[in-house]
């Protein structure tokens, strides 16, 4: 659900940050990189190439 609570943050115009943060902040690291495995094979990026395309400065930063 994680990985489908990313993906919609972040499609189409804009991103969601308040919905990013939620996920991303709030999993161990263990937990997201089960998220990021889910979220490469149901969309074929991995959790961080999905932060490096959608998210700039400062907010990029913070969530790598």
């Amino acid at each position: 659900m994680d990985a489908i609570d990313v993906q919609r943050a972040v499609r189409g115009f804009g991103t969601d940050e308040s919905d990013l943060i939620k996920v991303l902040c709030n999993r161990s690291k263990d937990q997201l990189a089960r998220i990021s495995t889910q979220y490469k094979s149901k969309y074929g990026l991995t959790l961080l190439e999905a932060v490096e395309s959608e998210c700039g400065g400062d907010f990029k930063t913070f969530l790598m």
